[in-house]
């Protein structure tokens, strides 16, 4: 059975294409659900519908505050919950999916080459892409984390799927393919 990952924007696919584990995406078809997050609520109400498969929101919750981020998450929950026939999951990155790179801080310097001083650590809690486009060299583009991404060897990878993130979007991938295994 496909499950569908519907995200956010162009960094949120090439993330996810990076960072989850192989064995995972063979079954996975990650679209990108364009810049807006109504377009991309739509875009997996649409595959819920139509597909009848396993969908999963990925989408930057652009909040920190808890409060903002629950709320967001309902809101979103409450617009899948009302098409949904397959299982669906919202997962939110907090605030941005930059935030993963400053999950292992000595992999992030390594790349970078630089030390994070604390007020950029303290800046990176709010705008982690600011911060990651100010430690980029700067021929890179700050949206086009290729690079960056194709420099991560496979325990780094490993390490960063442990961001709170990708953990939840790796917990629903193996839900998913358990039930279907089950069934």
């Amino acid at each position: 059975m496909t499950t569908y990952i519907v995200c956010e924007g162009d960094s949120n696919k090439q993330i996810l294409e990076i960072l989850l584990p192989k064995e995972l995406l063979d079954t996975v078809v990650i679209v990108n659900g364009g810049d807006r997050l109504s377009s991309v609520i739509s875009l997996a109400r649409s595959v819920l519908v139509r597909r009848q498969a396993p969908v999963l929101v990925f989408a930057n919750a652009d909040a920190i505050l808890p409060k903002q981020v629950t709320a967001r998450q309902h809101e979103i929950d409450e617009f899948m919950g009302g098409v949904a026939i397959s299982p669906f999951k919202v997962v939110l990155a907090v605030p941005e999916i930059e935030t993963i790179f400053f999950h292992d801080l000595s992999i992030l310097t390594r790349l970078t080459g630089q030390t994070l001083s604390p007020e950029l650590l303290t800046t990176a809690t709010y705008e982690p892409s600011l911060v990651l486009s100010q430690l980029m060299p700067e021929e890179q583009s700050t949206q086009n984390y290729a690079d960056l991404l194709e420099q991560l060897s496979e325990s780094d990878r490993d390490r960063l799927n442990h961001a709170p993130p990708i953990q939840d979007v790796i917990e629903f991938l193996r839900a998913v393919r358990e039930t279907a295994n089950v069934a």
